[in-house]
């Protein structure tokens, strides 16, 4: 099992003027590795009503010893907009008629047979991101909070005892992806089997979560009253979209070429998959998306699913 932490493999990474586009050099997933590059954070921080303390209430809650199974209570959920990330893979065969854009006999990677759910493209090629988790690292007051079992605070760290708010704060992949690969060597020690491309059973259990049309106890804006046995969070609020511009390029006498960028007679506009019309990239929605994937996890209940004996599934 390989993690891709790729916030660049789609130039989603707001940098102004990039393609929306992979570069034929960029990152991008082949079929046999899980994409954690799609985040989300508390939706209670988007008004404004002093967020840290209300997204860490219902985290400190959630953290204290209780009798039933399950994960922690859950806050609404809306997609990491601070950074994008996730599209449709570009480049990874052929080559393109223009530097960083999808052009020319250069194709993505064949869509691999397991990704397939409601919300999936039928684009043909692999789209990422496959999964997500929070990713805020400071912003509107959310993060990680870590600290380190030794009560002396060895190398540094803040030891675990004393409010968590003076704990140390981090946030993005860099938390994330460790943490997915903590959950599925949970899977691994529950069952007693090796996972290596484990997508071929999440994408399954997905789809046999949320049907053809999206299963509505499971949406993540329900907040605390989300259905307590999803495996899965969809996030449907919010997106990924960023703003651009055109790109300068040229010495004496420079040229403008705008590039998955709509701009509506300014000089900055939005990341869109047409230059001529504003179509975001990307939005979230129901099932899978560009923004996160299948959507966050619910660890206790992934680790705890109906996972196939070895030999069974591919």
């Amino acid at each position: 099992m390989v993690f891709t932490r790729h916030y660049s493999a789609t130039k989603l990474d707001r940098r102004i003027g990039e393609s929306l586009r992979p570069s034929p050099d960029a990152i991008a997933p082949r079929p046999s590795q899980r994409s954690q590059s799609g985040g989300t954070d508390g939706l209670d921080g988007s008004d404004g009503t002093n967020p840290a303390r209300r997204f860490w209430t219902r985290l400190l809650v959630a953290l204290r010893p209780r009798s039933n199974s399950g994960a922690a209570i859950p806050t609404n959920e809306l997609e990491w907009s601070r950074r994008g990330s996730g599209g449709p893979s570009g480049c990874a065969v052929g080559n393109p008629t223009s530097a960083g854009i999808v052009s020319g006999s250069c194709r993505g990677y064949a869509k691999p047979y397991w990704q397939n759910l409601v919300g999936v493209p039928n684009d043909g090629v692999r789209d990422i991101p496959d999964v997500s988790l929070f990713a805020s690292n400071g912003f509107w007051g959310d993060y990680y909070a870590v600290c380190i079992s030794d009560p002396t605070g060895g190398s540094g760290f803040t030891p675990c005892s004393g409010d968590p708010s003076t704990w140390a704060g981090y946030g993005g992949t860099s938390v994330s992806s460790p943490i997915w690969a903590g959950i599925q060597a949970l899977v691994n020690q529950r069952t007693g089997q090796r996972w290596g491309n484990s997508n071929t059973v999440l994408y399954n259990l997905a789809a046999n979560e949320y049907g053809r049309f999206g299963k509505a106890s499971c949406n993540s804006s329900l907040g605390n009253a989300i259905g307590r046995g999803c495996l899965f969070n969809d996030v449907t609020q919010g997106d990924n979209v960023g703003a651009c511009q055109a790109v300068v390029t040229g010495g004496k006498h420079p040229s403008s070429t705008v590039r998955d960028c709509f701009i509506d007679g300014g000089t900055y506009g939005i990341l869109s998959t047409s230059n001529f019309a504003p179509r975001p990239a990307y939005s979230s929605g129901v099932g899978w998306d560009f923004t996160s994937g299948i959507g966050t996890a619910n660890a206790a209940n992934i680790v705890n699913a109906d996972w196939p004996v070895s030999g069974s599934y591919p």
